[in-house]
């Protein structure tokens, strides 16, 4: 009797265990798709939510910028984008990449989405790094030319 609820035991631990990483899975999906819904459609101030600090701070302030400058047509022909989530795979238990697929009504494009693990949320994890002023000073570069020697 005492092996059979060890047993029994074991099996509750593990099929909650499975549970979690599933509803884990799903959130991280979940977020995946609503920063590349958003961002795909051209709306970066609702995929804010499902973004890493630095992801706001630096890519989807940087894309914000753009976006201003840029005339609204070229937005107006490229939507609406569909996003169609693929395989994820886990580089340890923090951090993972999600494959997708977009569709626009002018063009497709597969690519990769890096997503990491902050307390108990998956957020998008996209940090576009250009190189500062500072930096390139002590170079004596030009950003641009710092960038491009990197490639």
């Amino acid at each position: 009797m005492k092996k059979i609820s060890q047993l029994l035991l074991t099996d509750l631990c593990l099929v909650g265990l499975l549970a979690a990483c599933a509803g884990d899975e799903g959130q991280l999906r979940e977020y995946a798709q609503g920063y590349l819904d958003a961002l795909g459609n051209y709306r970066p101030t609702e995929a804010r939510p499902y973004a890493s600090p630095e992801t706001c701070e630096k890519t989807l302030a940087f894309y914000e910028a753009l976006m201003s400058y840029t005339d609204s047509s070229v937005f107006k022909n490229n939507i609406p984008a569909t996003i169609t989530l693929g395989e994820t795979s886990y580089s340890n238990d923090t951090c993972a990449t999600v494959a997708f697929h977009k569709s626009t009504p002018i063009t497709e494009q597969d690519g990769t989405l890096h997503m990491v693990k902050r307390g108990r949320k998956w957020l998008a994890h996209e940090v576009i790094n250009f190189p500062s002023a500072q930096q390139s000073a002590v170079s004596g570069k030009q950003p641009i030319e710092k960038y491009q020697e990197q490639e």
